[in-house]
C-alpha cells in the first residue's frame, strides 16, 4: 500500500534549529503573500532565489553552505 518512505533522506539537514526556524518562517510568510495574490504553488527555484536574497546570502554557494546541501535536498529532508 502506498509508496515506502525513504528514511535515509529524512532528517539529513545539518543546521541549527534557529536557522531552520528562520528559513521556514520566511518561506511561510512568502507563501502567504503569494497565496494572497492567488498563487497556489511556488516553484522551488524561485523560492530558493527569493530566500537566498531575503536572508542576505551573497550567492548560491554561500546559501548552499548554510543548508549543507542544495535547496532541493533541504525541501526533501
Amino acid at each position: 500500500m502506498g509508496r515506502p518512505l525513504q528514511t535515509a533522506a529524512m532528517f539529513k539537514v545539518d543546521m541549527s534549529h534557529q536557522e531552520m526556524e528562520r528559513m521556514l518562517s520566511e518561506l511561510e510568510q512568502w507563501y502567504e503573500m503569494a497565496a494572497g495574490a492567488g498563487a497556489e504553488w511556488i516553484a522551488a527555484q524561485a523560492a530558493a532565489s527569493w530566500l537566498r536574497n531575503d536572508l542576505g546570502y551573497e550567492d548560491d554557494a554561500e546559501f548552499e553552505d548554510a543548508l549543507n546541501g542544495t535547496f532541493e535536498d533541504f525541501l526533501k529532508a
